[in-house]
């Protein structure tokens, strides 16, 4: 597996088939991520600070200890792929189509989850605070 450690991807476009891959403490903040896919990559440590995704997939992937804030993820298949100790915070999430995923330990603070499509999916452990989609509002509540 290639390493990729402390890269910025600040203010850049990622489009590519990217497949077995680790990024260490990588910056995607501002990244405009589209149409791309990543395949059994691990994410660690990682910070997504307003990130433009839309399109893509996301399959077998493992993301531990990353920050995703102020993103906004739409439209994006992701499946089979672990999420450990990540916080989502005011993230947008709507039209997703997710299948097999799991987030463990992971905080959730204001996220948008309208119109997404989630299947199969596990949550331990998590922490939500108002986290809406299709009308309901989830405030303090432990889901595992």
């Amino acid at each position: 597996m290639m390493v990729v450690r402390g890269h910025s991807f600040f203010d850049q476009e990622v489009t590519a088939d990217i497949k077995n891959t680790r990024y260490v403490n990588c910056n995607f903040g501002r990244a405009m991520i589209g149409l791309s896919e990543f395949t059994s990559c691990v994410f660690e440590d990682c910070h997504f600070t307003n990130t433009f995704a839309r399109g893509g997939n996301i399959s077998q992937c493992t993301f531990i200890n990353c920050s995703f804030e102020f993103t906004y993820m739409r439209g994006a298949t992701i499946l089979d792929t672990v999420f450990t100790r990540c916080t989502f915070n005011n993230t947008d999430m709507p039209s997703q189509n997710r299948d097999g995923c799991v987030f463990d330990s992971c905080e959730w603070r204001h996220v948008n989850l309208g119109g997404a499509t989630i299947t199969n999916e596990v949550m331990r452990d998590p922490e939500m605070l108002l986290a809406t989609g299709d009308g309901r509002v989830y405030q303090s509540m432990n889901v595992g």
